[in-house]
């Protein structure tokens, strides 16, 4: 993760500002200028395009961003060959809006391994929200040095360490899941106050990542798990599952959430208090192709709940790629470029990057993902208006792109359809908050992580 010396702060907050209230930070009474939108609710107009880009004939990114990454590049110099990420702060807020209009019910507690950069946890701090914590080393700075509330933090990891399970104690961290037995002789051995979140196994393939294959007890064992439970004198008081990463299919929140009524009512008929509903995660971010979108998920969930659990239950859930996906544009140098020829005698040219598979883009061959390129500059000069409408007509080439390192897995990918571009040209990257740098190597061949500009498309940060 870049430190504040390898970034520059544009309109982002202080180190002090996660200790006021949201009403002083962001306020929730926002409207959009009229000359910006018909329909001067926020929410209508912070709504955005989130479609995944699959050529160069995509829309700009925010003219802030834009701009933010044209005085970056005119301020390198020809010898500077370093990546740089310009991070949206305002796109998480209107991130956060857009939850709340759409799942005013559920509680978003977010997924901190997806990104724990500090300003974007310094934002959410300071929005109120709750965190889904995968180990003491996530909860360590928003209990220690943010000083938010235990009752904020779900630690949401079914197989804990024993150490981490203490620390959770010592800071009263109560609410944790498990999906086996072994878990509850740790907990009831470490932590026999914690308020237990029983983890189901659902249906993940209509997502792209079948969590549900680590983790999640299967129906069959949810009687034994509970009866264990009561016989150690650990309250189980919820129910959580995850849908997979990368939903494709909204119903998948059907069969997860009847499931969880069951086990609602299995554990309520004999002698479990429940009254916590976590939906996990799996909400849709953008850079998954063929995934639902978010507006279509929340529909199908305010549906189930109402069907399903009364309004005196709380829900929860644990949205991480919905939060930052967005937020984040990274801008890469081409420092290298061979040109091959295929098996059908067509053009092909590989580009190298100071960037690749053990970065950024090291989600890249774990979730099956095709990141998009687009081009920033072309023969050193930027591409702007008109230059922009030339090069969408030119003739492209299958394409390549690699990483810096010597391992032959290292490619960003192998489908690409580039113009000729120029060793020292820029591509950029958008849609690249998520399980970027929580994920990178931090020095794998000595190469850094790229530094991070912040800006604030919202005006209110």
């Amino acid at each position: 993760m870049p430190s504040d010396a390898d970034t520059v702060h544009v309109s982002s907050p202080s180190s002090h500002t996660s200790q006021r209230t949201l009403k002083s930070f962001l306020p929730v009474d926002y409207e959009c200028p009229p000359s910006q939108a018909k329909d001067t609710s926020a929410l209508n107009c912070m709504s955005v395009n989130r479609s995944l880009p699959s050529s160069n004939k995509n829309t700009l990114p925010e003219p802030m961003i834009y701009q933010t990454m044209q005085q970056k590049i005119q301020e390198w110099s020809e010898e500077n060959d370093e990546c740089f990420a310009v991070c949206d702060l305002g796109d998480v807020y209107r991130q956060h809006m857009r939850w709340k209009r759409h799942l005013p019910r559920v509680e978003p507690f977010y997924a901190v391994k997806c990104n724990d950069d500090p300003r974007i946890l310094d934002l959410l701090v300071s929005l109120g929200i709750g965190f889904d914590c995968a180990s003491k080393f996530e909860m360590q700075p928003l209990l220690e040095q943010h000083q938010i509330h235990p009752s904020r933090v779900i630690f949401a990891c079914p197989c804990k360490p024993v150490s981490h399970i203490q620390y959770a104690a010592k800071h009263h961290v109560s609410l944790m899941t498990f999906d086996n037995v072994e878990e509850l002789y740790k907990i009831k051995e470490h932590y026999p106050k914690a308020e237990l979140i029983l983890r189901i196994f659902t249906d993940n393939s209509k997502a792209y990542a079948d969590i549900s294959a680590k983790f999640g007890a299967h129906m069959e064992s949810v009687d034994e798990l509970l009866l264990k439970a009561l016989e150690l004198e650990l309250p189980v008081v919820g129910v959580s599952f995850h849908i997979g990463t990368g939903c494709m299919d909204a119903s998948a929140f059907i069969d997860a959430l009847s499931s969880a009524r069951s086990v609602f009512d299995q554990a309520t008929s004999i002698g479990h208090n429940m009254s916590i509903l976590d939906l996990g995660g799996g909400f849709p971010g953008v850079g998954l192709k063929g995934q639902t979108t978010f507006e279509n998920v929340a529909n199908v969930v305010r549906e189930q709940l109402d069907a399903l659990f009364p309004s005196d239950i709380r829900v929860i859930a644990e949205p991480g790629r919905f939060y930052v996906s967005t937020a984040f544009t990274t801008c890469t140098r081409i420092m290298g470029k061979r040109s091959t020829m295929t098996a059908q005698k067509q053009k092909h040219i590989m580009y190298y990057l100071l960037d690749g598979v053990f970065g950024l883009f090291g989600a890249v061959p774990a979730k099956n993902l095709t990141p998009v390129a687009k081009v920033m500059t072309r023969n050193g000069k930027l591409i702007q208006g008109r230059d922009r409408d030339t090069l969408e007509c030119e003739q492209t080439h299958e394409s390549s792109i690699w990483g810096p390192t010597s391992t032959p897995w290292d490619c960003i990918t192998q489908n690409a359809k580039l113009p000729d571009l120029q060793v020292g040209d820029w591509l950029y990257w958008p849609n690249m908050g998520a399980y970027t740098y929580a994920v990178a190597s931090h020095g794998f061949s000595g190469f850094p992580v790229p530094s991070v500009t912040y800006v604030d498309t919202s005006n209110h940060l």
